[in-house]
């Protein structure tokens, strides 16, 4: 568990990531709200990440949520740029996701940008951050299941996040608070974050 919370996070060249590089990791309750660019020219193939810029290596990253604002030249996705043969599930995307058009490449992506031989599962993202914003796209064997745009209105609401995990009961997974209107937290972050707030149940 662990949190970025403002700020900016800017590459020159290959990889940005708000929080981390997955290699061969398991990832679990991260969330990010800094801004992540990278400046590279596409050439280079720069990568822009809210949690991880790259997932490689039979990677996890599961329950985490960015509100970061992503921007890349060539990969820019909302929870990962790139996701090669790992897996995201049960996370959350709530910040815009901006990349440029480029022939052959899926829209940039409210989870991912891009899935290789790898799986995207269970996750939101808020609709509308950025028109060409898909939630995740593959140019190869993967799984992208359960992938889904949610209102603002929405990310607000346990019911309509039930993919995530508990918001409720002995030990809840997922947090929501007024105090952070934008969306979900793991509830482990919420109560660093805010630990005089009540857990939700």
């Amino acid at each position: 568990d662990a949190a970025v919370l403002g700020g900016s996070v800017r590459a020159a060249a290959a990889a940005a990531g708000g929080v981390c590089r997955a290699e061969g990791s398991g990832l679990s309750g991260l969330v990010n709200s800094a801004a992540v660019r990278t400046d590279g020219p596409a050439a280079a193939r720069p990568r822009a990440g809210g949690l991880a810029a790259v997932a490689a290596g039979h990677s996890l990253i599961r329950a985490g949520a960015n509100y970061g604002d992503i921007g890349g030249a060539y990969l820019a996705g909302g929870v990962v740029a790139l996701s090669a043969d790992s897996s995201v599930s049960r996370c959350f995307g709530g910040g815009s996701v901006r990349a440029p058009a480029t022939p052959g490449l899926p829209a940039a992506g409210g989870v991912a940008h891009l899935v290789e031989w790898g799986r995207a599962t269970d996750c939101y993202y808020l609709e509308g951050a950025d028109g060409a914003m898909a939630g995740a796209g593959n140019l190869s064997p993967a799984v992208i299941a359960g992938v889904t745009p949610l209102t603002a209105a929405q990310a607000q609401t346990a019911a309509a996040l039930t993919r995530l995990g508990e918001f409720s009961g002995a030990a809840p997974e997922w947090a929501l608070r007024p105090e952070w209107p934008a969306g979900p937290l793991p509830a482990a972050v919420a109560a660093a974050m805010f630990p005089s707030a009540e857990t939700d149940g």
